[in-house]
């Protein structure tokens, strides 16, 4: 049977020891073992090589120079006979072999907690990377949705826009050929007009007088002809205004969405679906797939039973799925 090592020797302190002096309290190879008791000073030494020798070697005791037998839990204290006499009668005492046992139950029970503590520990620290991964997940689904969000309204508001412009642009365009028509007529009265006065003009300047009046019947008639043309006004165009709408963070969220940071509260009604980032419910999918939406029946701690079309009294964990429309919001 191999001998116990004890350590690297005192001495040398280059092989292991496997023996013990009691006296010097050193631990020797078997080499140095033989100087070492080849000195005067110490052949009366002990040196051994069991090493419970080492363990029930006790201290003396500092007052009265007595072998140590008692330990005072009260003092916490090695103690010799003489010292429990005097100082020591009242106090929980008992001797040491006892004491030992005790201690070592103790320790064996505080290792036993603290290995109950570190797993505990442990599980608490994988139960947290998992929740990391699947926080992480929920969000890179959460920021494609917000983006999809975005591109969706932009394309919705370029269409609006090209619509608008349009608009504006087919009624200026009405506006500017009924503006043309109306000038193009009263441009033909004007000249009709500028021909008459012309005339009349010239048959004032140029006419006798007896001939004025066997004309007149035939320029009052093509005067009146000219006069008989209706002269409108021009109505106003009516001017095209652009509305708008308030430019405040809250009409921007109403129409776009915001993002909550919260814990949500699931109640009855909920419309609810599982999270992408789930890959097997607690108690299986049942049909039910990520695209299936369906009610809250209830909620009982952290377990919420959901009707969904494909499966009714589907239940699963709360945190395994989330909110589409709160049951308040069809209200």
């Amino acid at each position: 049977m191999a001998n116990h090592v004890l350590g690297i020797c005192t001495e040398c302190t280059k092989t292991n020891g496997e023996e013990f002096c009691l006296e010097c309290e050193v631990i020797l190879c078997s080499k140095c073992k033989l100087s070492h008791l080849k000195r005067k000073s110490n052949k009366k030494h002990h040196v051994d090589k069991s090493y419970s020798k080492i363990l029930d070697k006790r201290p003396s005791c500092l007052i009265h120079s007595k072998e140590v037998v008692f330990y005072c839990s009260s003092c916490c204290l090695l103690i010799c006979p003489s010292c429990m006499l005097e100082k020591h009668k009242q106090h929980d005492v008992d001797e040491i072999e006892n004491a030992v046992s005790k201690k070592k139950e103790g320790i064996s029970s505080e290792i036993v907690d603290l290995e109950s503590r570190s797993e505990n520990v442990k599980q608490i620290v994988e139960d947290l990377n998992v929740f990391e991964e699947a926080y992480k997940i929920d969000n890179a689904i959460l920021k494609k949705v917000i983006k999809v969000r975005g591109d969706t309204l932009k394309a919705l508001i370029d269409k609006h826009t090209e619509t608008l412009v349009e608009r504006v642009t087919l009624e200026e365009s009405s506006q500017m050929t009924r503006k043309s028509e109306e000038v193009n007529k009263l441009e033909d009265i004007k000249l009709l007009c500028d021909l008459q006065i012309e005339r009349l003009k010239g048959s004032l300047e140029n006419t006798k007088d007896i001939d004025i009046l066997l004309s007149y019947g035939e320029w009052e008639e093509d005067v009146q002809h000219v006069k008989t043309r209706e002269i409108s006004e021009f109505k106003p165009i009516p001017p095209i205004r652009f509305i708008e709408p308030g430019k405040d963070e809250e009409t921007i969220n109403e129409l776009f969405g915001a993002v909550e940071i919260g814990f949500f509260k699931l109640q009855e009604g909920d419309h609810v679906r599982i999270k992408l980032s789930v890959t097997e419910p607690i108690n299986g999918w049942g049909d039910v797939t990520h695209d299936s939406i369906g009610t809250v029946r209830g909620v009982n701690d952290d377990i919420v039973t959901v009707d969904f079309k494909e499966f009714s009294g589907w239940e699963a964990l709360v945190s395994e799925v989330e909110l589409v429309k709160s049951g308040n919001e069809e209200q």
